[in-house]
């Protein structure tokens, strides 16, 4: 169905339709309605709920509540619920039936597996994406609602909500599509449990541990809160526990923008009763007040249900206090209730600290032993003794907080880093490609546009943060930053700092021994990693006002901020934009264009913003250089972060040495053949609907030996040692046979993995096309870093088999037919055969 971007919403509809709106409104919503058909099937739709709820209320009596209430209460005293009672007690079968899809399917890229959660409005499939092999759940409309413009609008609505947000606490959204006339979500899998599942099912929680859900909760509300949304929804079905103990906050289907719930005269009563507040119950107003007030009722939930062996809050002041801060979240006067769920978070990272102080001072006492124990206990100054110990402690744990939040900030800083150096500066893999842009040049008050070729001919280790203080005086020693912070930015350096600097670093033992060699990087380099394969003016899409969640400008901070604060980009990347602007150097072609459009003879520039520009300064495709190169000066606006080789350098030796050192070297370089000249070898662990074909006396190829079913082959290799950089492949090729005769299979597909010791495979070629392809790129693998076995699987389809069709592997060369190689450095081991 086609959807106007004109046409009225469901708080429209609701207000003409009760006689809500003013005189002027209500002509204008009328005249909308007599042209738009959409409209008047939502209006009808409207009347016709609103006449059956009528209909239903004038047939309840005083009886009938009574007993619902009797009924409620017998269903929570249950052990055990059907979750799907709805669909009555065959549910699965039922929901099958009714199902959008007969599972398993394929839609798109997506195999879907089967049904996850009915439910009245959605239904949530488990599904895997084809070449990413990542499994992701899969929501859509039911079938029987996929004409309700009603649900349709929520929906809409859930899946842009989740498109602008990003949070630990909130279920992530990886893909939005239309595929056969319907809209789809692709959402992370949540491998857990509802908040009300877990209660029905009895399950009890220490108190800290119910502090921590919340804790979580709240914070993916503040994110909702931040970002100018409220969720509108919160109850105990729509928070998750997952097994690793992080909290979810799912369905966003109610979810609205804040800007549009505080407009004159719009009422919302959509929600739950029970977690709607009095207000929103009898006026239909919202705000930040009503999740907070749906968060508390959530909170009372848990306690009333989930809590082990429960006391009265007059016997434990940490409940008692727990108690407090639910009386806050739901007092029935807006004015007293907590209004921004900031201090919600203060208030509940209080209490966690208390019962934190208790329970290590606890644990204190219980290490004495039992004789002293007993003099403490028993004697005046012990008492005394005990109690300087019980106060002074958490004093003492307040000091160490510093270094728990730098070692906090510190992880964070290094989590999903492909590798980290001597100095513990975490590098990402910048991966080889070409790309075009139009690099905005700013040269003083002079702004010039040139079309830019981007090429980077090999993947590289990149900083996946600017060069912190710490880092810096680690290589260089002192240096006087304008603003002090050893996880902040290094700053105020000239560009010859930082090229000594690059310099110094990679002369480290350490370094050297790993050969990695490091420099400031390009201009094309820096917009390549910072574009994360994005085409958008930031990384993150065009709008400007999503820059305070992924970089610090001048509108959000007025110094520099530790690094590894903001979100990263596509390829793990973080502080692309803002912060400090960081140095990069121009290559010959670079530097020719811009000389020429502005007459600058720089050979560096500026990439990314500050924190000391406007946020238009940080675009992916801004530059800027200096207007006096030999007067330039440094300032704490201006930092850097570096590049490095991403295979180790072989320093080049005389060949008569180099020849009587072969097995030293080729233990730290180390390759394996995939060959199929002649013999096979090595020979696979595993093959299922494979055989080999011989394409000439000494090559062949694997291919498929039913059509209309997939082939695997698999192989295994043993190494050494642990693998210590990176694994390449280079140059994959996917061939039908040896002369690329014109007969194609369309329906030929293919893909290759590996795995490491953990046994997790993972994507690195994929083909779905009529023609043979090769991937040019070096596909590099960091995560088999530390592995001593790989597994290599290649999946092969073909739909028809000819004289001339053959569809084969890819363990070949694209150049010259050589056999396929990988690779890699491994740290020698002489204990392991």
């Amino acid at each position: 169905m086609n959807r106007s971007s004109e046409c009225l919403s469901q708080n429209d509809i609701s207000r003409l339709v009760l006689g809500m709106a003013d005189a002027g409104q209500t002509a204008i919503l009328e005249a909308h309605l007599d042209s738009c058909d959409l409209c008047q099937v939502a209006q009808a739709e409207f009347l016709h709920q609103t006449t059956l709820l009528e209909k239903r209320l004038q047939r309840i009596t005083l009886e009938d509540l009574a007993k619902a209430d009797l009924d409620l209460q017998a269903e929570s005293d249950r052990s055990t619920v059907d979750l799907n009672r709805w669909l009555g007690n065959k549910a699965e079968e039922l929901a099958a039936q009714t199902a959008l899809f007969a599972t398993p399917c394929r839609m798109g890229q997506y195999e879907i597996h089967g049904l996850i959660a009915p439910g009245g409005m959605g239904e949530v499939y488990r599904a895997t994406h084809l070449r990413l092999k990542r499994d992701v759940a899969i929501k859509v409309i039911r079938r029987n609602q996929q004409e309700s413009p009603v649900f349709y609008e929520n929906f809409l609505k859930e899946i842009e909500t989740l498109g602008q947000l990003d949070h630990p606490n909130m279920v992530r959204a990886f893909d939005a599509l239309e595929f056969d006339g319907y809209l789809f979500l692709v959402m992370e899998l949540l491998d857990g449990e509802s908040l009300r599942g877990l209660a029905t099912r009895r399950c009890c929680f220490s108190l800290r541990e119910v502090l921590g859900v919340m804790l979580g909760l709240v914070e993916a509300i503040q994110h909702l809160h931040e970002n100018g949304y409220l969720h509108l929804d919160i109850k105990p079905s729509n928070v998750m526990l997952l097994r690793n103990g992080t909290t979810k906050l799912i369905d966003y289907g109610l979810a609205m923008p804040d800007d549009d719930a505080s407009q004159p005269g719009v009422m919302i009563f959509r929600g739950t009763a029970g977690y709607m507040p009095p207000e929103q119950m009898e006026s239909g107003r919202v705000s930040r007040s009503t999740d907070i007030y749906g968060a508390g009722e959530v909170f009372r939930y848990l306690l009333d249900r989930c809590l082990e062996s429960p006391t009265s809050g007059n016997q434990d002041p940490i409940l008692k206090s727990t108690e407090v801060l639910i009386r806050d979240m739901t007092v029935n006067d807006t004015g007293d209730r907590l209004r921004h769920v900031s201090l919600v978070i203060d208030r509940l990272q209080s209490i966690l600290q208390d019962l934190e102080y208790r329970e290590t001072g606890l644990a204190i006492f219980k290490r004495v032993s039992p004789a002293w124990r007993g003099v403490l206990a028993g004697t005046v100054i012990g008492a005394l003794a005990l109690c300087v110990i019980l106060l002074c402690y958490p004093a003492f744990l307040s000091l160490a907080g510093w270094t728990q939040v730098s070692q906090r900030n510190s992880i964070r800083m290094s989590r999903n880093a492909d590798i980290i150096n001597s100095i513990g500066m975490p590098l990402n893999v910048l991966p080889d490609g070409r790309m075009t842009s139009e690099l905005s040049v700013r040269v003083g008050k002079q702004i010039v546009f040139i079309d830019n070729k981007i090429f980077v001919p090999q993947p590289l280790y990149m900083g996946r943060c600017e060069v912190t203080q710490e880092q810096y005086a680690a290589v260089m020693g002192e240096h006087q930053n304008e603003y002090f912070g050893e996880l902040q930015p290094a700053e105020s350096m000239t560009i010859e700092d930082a090229i000594e600097f690059c310099r110094r670093l990679s002369n480290l033992d350490a370094e050297k021994a790993a050969g990695r060699v490091y420099r400031l990087p390009t201009s094309d380099e820096w917009e390549f990693a910072c574009r994360a394969g994005s085409t958008t003016k930031y990384s993150f899409g065009n709008k400007i006002w999503q820059m305070d969640a992924h970089g610090w400008y001048n509108g959000n901070s007025g110094t520099p901020q530790p690094v590894a604060q903001k979100r990263t980009n596509g390829w793990g990347f973080v502080d692309m934009h803002g912060n400090v602007s960081e140095y990069v150097l121009l290559d010959d072609e670079d530097h020719q264009a811009i000389s020429d459009a502005t007459g600058s003879k720089s050979w560096w520039g500026l990439r990314g913003g500050s924190w000391a520009a406007p946020a238009v300064r940080a675009r992916s495709n801004a530059i800027e250089l200096p207007d006096d190169v030999e007067n330039a000066t440094a300032h704490g606006a201006i930092g850097f972060r570096v590049v490095c080789n991403l295979l180790p350098v072989q320093e080049r030796e005389p060949e008569s040495k180099r020849l009587s050192q072969t097995e030293e070297v080729s233990d730290s370089l180390h390759t394996i053949t995939l060959s199929l000249h002649g013999e096979r070898h090595p020979k696979p662990v595993r093959t299922s609907n494979a055989i080999l074909f011989r394409e000439t006396d000494n090559i062949h190829y694997w291919t498929t030996e039913k059509t209309d079913q997939w082939a695997e082959i698999e192989y295994q290799f043993l190494l050494p040692g642990p693998i210590e950089s990176v694994v390449e492949f280079e140059h994959l090729a996917w061939v039908y046979n040896e002369n690329h005769y014109p007969a194609f299979d369309p329906a030929a597909k293919g893909t290759v993995e590996v795995s490491g010791d953990d046994g997790v495979w993972h994507v690195i070629f994929h083909s779905e096309s009529e023609r043979p392809v090769s991937d040019q790129r070096i596909t590099v693998l960091p995560l088999l870093r530390g592995s001593r076995k790989i597994g290599v699987r290649a999946k092969l389809y073909s739909g028809r088999r000819g004289k001339y069709v053959y569809y084969s592997q890819f363990l070949r060369s694209v150049l010259d037919d050589e056999p396929h190689q990988l690779k890699f450095t491994i740290t020698p081991d002489d204990g392991v055969e």
